[in-house]
């Protein structure tokens, strides 16, 4: 084979390779993406965006207040995450500048039973769920026990560098654009939560939820993720959505 024939042939080559190479690049995340497209659509909805901002009123010491308060309920919002809380009757709920608490009796799987308080963030006209804890009083032992603690209504900024910003600006985005579920515990429409059914992944959870204003029930879902940090598995609530 002459050396002019050769070099066509090594030039034909690495055209081809290149082509399957670009190709592989391309069409590997589309894959993967369409792989996992259910998946995500399903259980954990949102997706790191560095590069997007915060929603219109949420300052970046409000955005570290929600990560600090949900990170520090992570006993209770795992609970939620794995299938254990039954239903939640909502008592009361208390309003104050930019925040409300709802003060809540929960019912678990096992057949124990807790105080809890749901505490929010209001902003930009926009509420925000900050964290579930404790009241540290009339726990029947059992599952509930994560309720047996009074945990800390204090707000509680997390450190930045123990932060997923990119995470957390989308998970605040998500619940600026679902307010109806919010609102509606907020304002004393709905009054019971009932759990329907909850699925699960090693990165997050999908809790459906009916809440109850007393006439006519309201489908919902409870979007969470999964973050590791030092061992510990931290859960986080991206969002309550109304279910259509």
């Amino acid at each position: 084979m002459s050396g002019d024939r050769k070099g066509r042939k090594a030039l034909a080559l690495a055209v081809g390779l290149a082509a399957v190479l670009t190709l592989a690049g391309v069409m590997a995340p589309k894959l993967w993406t369409a792989a996992r497209g259910s998946f995500r659509a399903g259980v954990v909805p949102v997706q790191a965006n560095p590069a997007g901002g915060f929603p219109e009123g949420v300052t970046e010491d409000f955005a570290l207040q929600v990560w600090g308060e949900q990170a520090a309920s992570y006993r209770s919002l795992g609970s939620l995450a794995d299938g254990r809380v039954v239903s939640a009757s909502i008592d009361s709920v208390e309003q104050g500048s930019g925040r409300a608490s709802a003060n809540l009796t929960v019912r678990f799987k096992d057949g124990s039973s807790g105080q809890g308080v749901v505490v929010f963030g209001q902003r930009g006209g926009k509420w925000y769920f900050q964290q579930l804890v404790g009241k540290g009083s009339d726990s029947s032992g059992g599952d509930a026990s994560v309720l047996g603690t009074r945990g800390n209504t204090t707000p509680q900024l997390a450190s930045p560098d123990q932060v997923d910003m990119g995470l957390l600006k989308a998970m605040l985005n998500e619940m600026a654009d679902n307010q109806k579920i919010l609102s509606g515990i907020i304002d004393g429409t709905f009054k019971s939560i009932e759990v329907v059914d909850t699925s699960s992944t090693n990165d997050g959870a999908a809790v459906d939820i009916r809440l109850t204003d007393g006439q006519t029930p309201v489908a919902g879902r409870v979007l969470m993720t999964r973050v590791q940090r030092e061992g510990q598995d931290l859960w986080f609530v991206t969002s309550f959505q109304e279910k259509r």
